[in-house]
């Protein structure tokens, strides 16, 4: 592995249609948007197992019971922990940092995220405190830290426009030295369907 210090969390939630991609709903439906969020899913955790990168660590929500994440047996799979976002992301980073010298987390959602992408961030780890990926709709897709805290992901308002603005707001006044990873973009509306359709994945 390239970077053994640094593993890499894929936060991924259960396929159950009905319950993912939920604002996609309405457009294709509750089985078309769950088929796509398995797609979405097995695409990143290809890529960041074939890219041999660091550890990836499967942190399953809301249990490991689905047969979806049965699927990866060569992953170690974890179950998220918290009552938000926030403190299921803080708690995700404390547990592997505890152990490895730094950590990314990422999401399901963001067609833009490959092996390339992910390489740059583990590669900025290693000459910053913190790196973060910022997404077209304000939040981000990416988080890389070496060490977490509370303030890094309580009291915001998960799915706003101004995430990550926030959150490197909050860097900045830890007093960390962070970089800001190229723009990307997740798939969460009808024409991020189409623009996602279109890469050919």
């Amino acid at each position: 592995m390239k970077y053994k210090d640094t593993s890499i969390l894929i936060f991924c939630k259960a396929p159950v249609p009905g319950t993912v991609k939920t604002r996609l709903i309405p457009a294709f439906g509750k089985d078309r948007a769950c088929a796509l969020h398995i797609a979405l899913s097995k695409r990143i955790i290809g890529e960041a197992l074939e890219a041999n990168l660091g550890e990836v660590i499967l942190f399953c929500w809301p249990d490991m019971s689905h047969e979806f994440f049965a699927s990866f047996n060569e992953l170690r799979l974890v179950v998220q922990e918290g009552r938000n976002l926030g403190e299921r992301m803080h708690n995700a980073f404390n547990k592997v940092l505890a152990k490895k010298r730094s950590a990314v987390l990422i999401g399901t959602d963001c067609p833009t995220i490959d092996r390339y992408y992910l390489d740059r961030a583990m590669a900025r780890l290693l000459h910053y405190d913190a790196v973060i990926g910022p997404a077209e709709d304000g939040g981000y897709g990416l988080i890389g830290l070496h060490t977490s805290h509370p303030n890094y992901f309580e009291n915001l308002a998960w799915g706003s426009d101004h995430i990550c603005s926030e959150t490197c707001s909050r860097f900045n006044q830890a007093g960390l030295h962070w970089s800001l990873m190229p723009l990307i973009w997740d798939v969460d509306r009808p024409a991020d369907v189409t623009r996602y359709l279109s890469l050919g994945t």
